[in-house]
């Protein structure tokens, strides 16, 4: 049920009906605190609303209501580190925070929610997930003005896609 009501989200993101998948959060939100519910449900439902939620200010571009997103979930990222099948939606939250922070021009905080991901990459989990933040870290170290390291940034990188199979043409 979470799942699909999140793939409706996305769709309603998609198709820039934000009023629809904001609708659609609300009401799943709901039943985050029903007691009915074990405690991996209630968490499925807190990590699908607000990734959901800041899908939705990333495509809106309002990271100013995503920041604000981004302390709510902070508060309660005690329940995601003792549990090792939500390490994975973890680093997930890490990236959106980092996405947010550029967003609002905040490279130094942002490039601290990506060193996160970065300096625990483990095999196991989701590869892409490491491969957009070597990405985004790029990125972060050009608006920085980081230009030396950006050369060697750009090495690693290629090398890291090349030997994940995730080789996208990057020019030099």
């Amino acid at each position: 049920y979470i799942r699909t009501i999140y793939n409706l989200i996305k769709i309603h993101i998609y198709r820039k009906e934000f009023r629809s998948a904001f609708k659609l959060i609300e009401e799943l939100r709901k039943s985050e605190n029903n007691e009915k519910y074990s405690v991996d449900t209630r968490i499925r439902i807190f990590r699908t609303c607000y990734m959901a939620e800041l899908d939705c200010y990333e495509k809106l571009g309002e990271f100013q209501e995503g920041l604000k997103v981004v302390g709510k979930i902070e508060e309660n990222l005690e329940a995601f580190k003792d549990n090792k099948s939500s390490k994975e939606y973890l680093i997930a939250f890490y990236l959106k925070f980092a996405l947010v922070f550029i967003g609002l021009g905040d490279f130094n905080k942002s490039l601290f929610w990506i060193n996160k991901i970065l300096n625990d990459n483990e095999k196991l989990l989701r590869q892409d997930l490491y491969s957009y933040a070597r990405l985004i870290n790029l990125i972060i170290h050009f608006e920085l003005g980081n230009y030396d390291l950006v050369e060697y940034l750009i090495k690693s990188t290629q090398r890291f896609l090349n030997k994940k199979n995730r080789d996208f043409e990057l020019y030099k």
